[in-house]
């Protein structure tokens, strides 16, 4: 994507455009302009393919796009002239054309390229996907070129577990396009054939890639054919059975340690991390510096025995670079961070008291005083802890001064939803308690490790179960949270609560404008300052990384909250929405840099 500067540098200049340079309403107006003046077409050009970049399958984006193509007869390719660097926004365009064309071969091999180069773009779904599914496409299709394509789609995609709503769906359409190439090109090599098992597999079709797995072990004994079944397997639940394919697997030397890495990381997902540690350590045997087996073994071992030195060995090969080192950190210390409020502080030290000696703990109603408001969770998370500790202990807090704006209410004149009302300073739930229902599907996804894109997906999938009309009840959740799971905190459980909501708002309808998910998120962004602030902050981050095309958008509201940071006194959503921001992918280098600086004094200041 274009910046600032190098628009400039290519004579890009639009001074009568009051949009951002490079956000999608930019590309459309330029674009859009230039070819109803008649003007130059080739740099109009240019502007579509930025603007396809942020959504392949926009309608209307794809119709300027033939508009531009049609008024380039009978060359269209010229509109975008090869120089000595490529870039990936022409490139994909350049594939359509060639598509247009009949040239379906070279159209998918460039298509292939431009994906692999950029793995999170929307072409692949966007554009290969419904160009296959065309009437006598597939058939045009050589044995080399399909299969290429199929090992894109496979390498490109999570786990059906892990999937959105949207990506299991575009995959359960590869696995019927891979099932009937497979019928078009029928082959014994093994590889092609573990790509059809790989693909129905991660469309959640276990028992049709069981079949098809079994099917082919008939005739090839291979030992990937073996771990083929047994990440089928792994993946429908069955552990034993899976075991026993791996076991097969490792029969060869080839296939000892990818079965074994396979068995230790079935146990590791079930957190059975003694029997996961045995069979990492057995390859480690043979391949002690074994990227994968030694930090899983390692985390293993910390897990076992609390020894944070085995932490610190794990630590070492993070700084090598190795990503499951990476990996494993984030899961054990990359959740959300509890909140840092003075209140939040006071519910710890009391929560400790009770469970330390309750009849030396304080009862009755403790009365203590703050500098400024406190967000409303708080009072939440106490009496959540108090519930579950059955301790009859309530808290009065007087703050001493109320800062400009004002916490307890919303910083624009007017939001939809508002979820904490105020008796002076007392807060108090501004939503009825929802549905047992919506309150069950809500404490599924957070009753498990924080993992953001995981989470993210299972949103999806309850988003689509509850619907747009469920948003009121969605909200309440954050309000009246489910019941707290023995072994958890409130001030765990509560900001993992909301985030939960927050994602499945995220994801209840589609669009920006005119949306519910606009409505509901921006309510939370700019209404009484809260916990609940910090999670619609993290959820529309999410979503700007995920659609690009909002994220624009997304930073404007970001920076209307920035401006709206109480004159004094702990703002709980400060280092969230800073830390947030700069990840946005719209975001100029001049603007992350100074946006950086400002994280860093925020976090100087928190540590002083």
């Amino acid at each position: 994507m274009e910046n600032e500067q190098t628009l400039q540098q290519a004579g890009c200049k639009h001074p009568e455009v009051q949009l951002r340079v490079g956000s999608p309403e930019f590309e459309f107006f330029v674009a859009k302009s230039i070819i109803e003046a008649s003007g130059d077409l080739r740099h109009g050009a240019n502007h579509v393919s930025n603007l396809l970049t942020f959504d392949p399958g926009n309608s209307e984006w794809i119709a300027l796009l033939e508009r531009y193509l049609s008024a380039a007869q009978p060359d269209p390719e010229s509109l975008f002239p090869k120089g000595e660097e490529l870039y990936f926004s022409t490139e994909a365009v350049r594939a359509y054309i060639w598509f247009r064309m009949g040239r379906v071969d070279e159209a998918l091999d460039l298509l292939f390229d431009v994906v692999h180069a950029k793995p999170d773009s929307g072409y692949l779904n966007n554009w290969a996907l419904p160009w296959l599914e065309q009437a006598g496409v597939l058939e045009q299709v050589s044995d080399i070129m399909g299969w290429r394509i199929f090992s894109l789609v496979l390498h490109t995609n999570p786990e059906a577990k892990n999937s959105t709503m949207k990506g299991l769906k575009h995959l359960e359409r590869w696995a019927r396009l891979v099932n009937k190439f497979d019928a078009l090109h029928p082959t014994t090599e093994t590889r092609a054939n573990t790509l059809r098992i790989g693909i129905l597999r991660k469309a959640g079709m276990f028992d049709e890639a069981q079949e098809a797995a079994r099917k082919y072990m008939a005739r090839d004994k291979s030992w990937n054919m073996a771990a083929a079944l047994g990440l089928v397997l792994k993946a429908k639940g069955d552990v034993n059975a899976a075991l026993g394919a791996f076991k097969t697997a490792m029969t060869v030397p080839e296939g000892e340690a990818v079965a074994k890495t396979e068995i230790g990381d079935m146990f590791f997902e079930q957190q059975d991390y003694k029997t996961a540690l045995a069979w990492y350590e057995d390859i480690l045997q043979t391949q002690p510096e074994h990227e994968w087996a030694l930090p899983s073994a390692l985390f293993c071992k910390f897990k076992l025995s609390m020894n944070e030195a085995f932490l610190d060995e794990m630590a070492k090969l993070g700084e090598q670079n190795n990503g499951r080192a990476h990996e494993l950190f984030f899961r054990e210390f990359g959740g959300l961070p509890r909140p840092s409020d003075a209140m939040a502080g006071m519910i710890v030290q009391l929560a400790g008291q009770v469970m330390k000696d309750r009849t030396q703990a304080p009862k009755g109603v403790i009365k203590f005083k703050t500098s400024s408001i406190e967000a409303p969770s708080n009072f939440l998370a106490f009496s959540m802890d108090m519930a579950a500790l059955k301790h009859d202990l309530k808290i009065e807090v007087t703050p001493t001064d109320i800062p400009r704006p004002d916490p307890r209410f919303p910083v624009i004149p007017k939001v939809k939803y508002v979820l904490w009302k105020y008796k002076d300073k007392t807060p108090e739930a501004a939503l009825p308690a929802p549905s047992a229902k919506t309150s069950k599907l809500i404490a599924a996804i957070t009753n498990t490790f924080y993992e953001e894109d995981k989470n993210w997906a299972s949103a999806t999938w309850i988003a689509a179960e509850l619907g747009p009309k469920m948003v009121p009840e969605i909200l309440a959740c954050m309000v009246h949270p489910p019941q707290m799971p023995e072994g958890w905190t409130a001030l765990v459980w509560v900001p993992r609560v909301q985030l939960a909501c927050a994602q499945v708002l995220a994801n209840i309808d589609e669009g920006w404008d005119g949306s519910e998910r606009k409505e509901a998120l921006l309510s939370l962004l700019y209404g009484p300052s809260d916990w609940t602030t910090q999670a619609a902050i993290r959820a529309m981050a999410y979503l700007a990384r995920e659609q690009e095309r909002y994220s624009p958008k997304i930073g404007e509201a970001f920076e209307k909250l920035s401006k709206y940071r109480p004159n004094f006194g702990f703002c709980c959503w400060e280092h969230t929405l800073y830390a947030c921001w700069i990840r946005l992918p719209h975001l100029f280098p001049s603007e992350r840099t100074a946006m950086k600086a400002r994280l860093q004094e925020i976090e100087e200041r928190l540590q002083s």
